[in-house]
């Protein structure tokens, strides 16, 4: 687990003693207990918290049923002020939000209706944009923090290897399948392929797929 803080002087957690998870409300308050006993030990803790971790921590918001994390924090030492190297490159297609024009300005004069109308004081109207992506997570948040400026950044990453650092399958594949499309981004391959079975393999030019996908976003976007 990798995690870097860039709100002032850059903070860089790894190498976790311990991981701290809760997938479902019923286990929030036994993880944060876990948060409490690690600090108070002299460890620091950082990770990520789910928005639907609120759910828990506030009762008016009545109890819901979550699929997938609400938290993962990891116990740390001190932190280091030097991140390790992006294992690689990244690249990313262009934003497709998933509201018109038209979506964005009906919600908004809602919004400024209700306000007016006394009914709230505030409201964050925000919406999902997508994109495609390959290549490494951490090399894509360090282009984004060197381009965006931003003061207040910050990066977790969880690897693919296990604990002990053995070998891990993290992806299987079936006839017809395009594999290793974060292959075409990076200069070198950070992985490897195994066949289960006797089989056919068609090859693609690396520089004919990235003219491809530079040509025809919307491809790019059907391949992530």
């Amino acid at each position: 687990m990798l995690v870097i803080l860039d709100d002032g002087p850059r903070r860089v957690f790894s190498d976790p003693t311990a991981l701290i998870q809760a997938d479902r409300l019923d286990e929030v308050p036994a993880a944060l207990a876990a948060v409490e006993a690690a600090l108070k030990l002299g460890s620091y803790v950082a990770g990520w918290l789910g928005y639907e971790l609120g759910y828990a921590l506030e009762s008016r918001l009545g109890r819901q049923g979550f699929a997938g994390p609400l938290l993962r924090l990891g116990v740390f030492g001190p932190p280091k002020s030097v991140a390790p190297a992006a294992p690689g490159r990244a690249y990313a297609g262009p934003l497709m939000p998933d509201w018109s024009e038209a979506q964005y300005a009906a919600r908004f004069a809602a919004v400024k209706n209700a306000i007016a109308a006394g009914d709230i004081y505030q409201a964050n109207l925000s919406f999902r944009s997508r994109f495609a992506f390959a290549g490494d997570p951490q090399a894509f948040y360090e282009r984004l923090l060197a381009e965006s400026g931003a003061g207040h950044c910050g990066f977790v990453g969880f690897p693919d290897e296990k604990n002990s650092g053995e070998r891990q399958i993290v992806s299987s594949h079936v006839a017809g399948d395009f594999i290793d499309l974060e292959g075409s981004i990076l200069n070198v391959v950070d992985h490897n392929i195994q066949a289960l079975t006797r089989c056919e393999v068609s090859m693609v030019r690396r520089t004919d797929l990235l003219n491809l996908v530079n040509a025809h976003p919307r491809i790019a976007l059907a391949m992530r």
